[in-house]
């Protein structure tokens, strides 16, 4: 197994992204380009796709999203058929303009009134022109255009109000006492805030950020806003991204994994996906059923691995989708 570059691997019969057989490839002639991107003399991939009607000899990839060849623009592997070819260019990563729109990463912003005023922010959350602030790649018309200001990636504010991205918080009176703590939490005055809403019960003296998902204070354990059932605060912490425990139990989110014990668990670590004890496993919220938990390994990005099966997420998968994998551990 030979690796190429930005996931792509070979051997002597096949091309791969990752874990998955890249089909209908023409393997001498294959090349990886920039990002996700690769070509051979006949199609153009990103990953394991083919992006249709995409011509090889002209392809060129502009950003992660953007890219294009002799006759279209294409935004990850779909042809962008509102662009306009001659007058794209690109204005960061995610935003990209023509003579007639603003693109962005999902939508295409058809109401911008002067394109050439077009200006992305501090973060790309937000962005501006002559008359108008846009949120999440929509123009919103109840922010005093004047005196907008942004706090952080997620908090802004205008002269009357704080806004959590395009949503209002409420009841704030003294805009000058609100501070945004991070991109997901924020206080005003003894309230504390997770996005746009409060969480009620937190007490602001002992309260404490966990993670982008969980907090705590001395008498309770927060998902997000709410209070996490049968949680114990002062043995809860955070287990990667997505897990949690405490002495009495193991958490995905919100959600208790009943069969998990907290004394002997064990987060795999490759995007921390796979979590396990001495008895069980799961992916996420879901059991894996017939599993070797001793041998459980997590060799890729939603792909683990036994001395006896091979896992895509929590199911059983064709064997030779991991034997690429094992063979270049």
């Amino acid at each position: 197994m030979i690796e190429l570059w930005n996931g792509y691997k070979k051997d002597k019969n096949n091309i791969y992204f990752r874990h998955r057989r890249i089909e209908w490839v023409d393997i001498g002639s294959f090349e990886p380009l920039f990002f996700l991107y690769a070509r051979d003399k006949n199609n153009v991939f990103r990953e394991w796709y083919i992006i249709k009607e995409a011509d090889s000899k002209t392809f060129e990839v502009l950003s992660d999203i953007y890219s294009r060849d002799k006759n279209n623009i294409y935004r990850y592997c779909s042809k962008l058929k509102e662009a306009d070819r001659e007058t794209f260019i690109l204005l960061s990563p995610i935003f990209a303009k023509d003579k007639n729109y603003i693109f962005s990463e999902w939508k295409i912003i058809k109401d911008v009134e002067n394109i050439e005023k077009f200006q992305i922010l501090w973060h790309e959350n937000y962005a501006r022109d002559e008359k108008y602030i846009y949120v999440l790649w929509e123009r919103v018309e109840w922010v005093d255009f004047e005196t907008f200001e942004i706090l952080n990636e997620y908090f802004f504010r205008d002269k009357d109000n704080i806004f959590c991205l395009n949503r209002k918080i409420k009841n704030i009176d003294n805009l000058k006492e609100f501070e945004a703590i991070n991109w997901y939490y924020a206080k005003y005055n003894w309230k504390i805030f997770s996005w746009n809403k409060e969480i009620k019960w937190a007490d602001e003296k002992t309260f404490e950020i966990l993670s982008e998902y969980y907090s705590k204070d001395k008498d309770n354990v927060y998902f997000w806003t709410r209070i996490l059932e049968k949680s114990d605060a002062k043995t809860f912490q955070p287990l990667g991204k997505y897990y949690a425990k405490d002495e009495n139990n193991v958490y995905f989110l919100d959600t208790v994994l009943k069969d998990l014990s907290p004394k002997s668990i064990q987060v795999l670590r490759w995007n921390d996906i796979y979590i396990k004890d001495d008895k069980v496993a799961y992916h996420f919220r879901k059991k894996i059923e017939w599993v070797d938990v001793k041998t459980l390994k997590s060799i890729d990005y939603w792909v683990a691995r036994d001395k006896n099966n091979c896992y895509e997420q929590e199911k059983i998968t064709d064997m030779s989708e991991c034997e690429i994998i094992r063979n270049n551990i």
